[in-house]
């Protein structure tokens, strides 16, 4: 029996030349990626990152840095 099970969510992003193309364009300043993270967390502070977007504190994305 698994007790306290979670799900985590993500989405689809494309393919792995969809992802270098878009890296690419980060770095000539073709894409705001900072302007779509609300709200940076260490790992150690993954549970607060986990309520905070279970209780819609953040509009954009919340970044997990390990």
């Amino acid at each position: 029996m698994i007790r306290g099970e979670i799900d985590i969510f993500g989405t689809y992003t494309g393919s792995l030349e969809d992802q270098i193309e878009v890296l690419e364009m980060a770095r000539r300043g073709l894409v705001n990626y900072r302007g779509v993270v609300s709200s940076r967390h260490r790992f150690e502070e993954i549970n607060e990152a986990f309520r905070a977007v279970a209780e819609n504190r953040h509009l954009g994305r919340v970044l997990v840095v390990f």
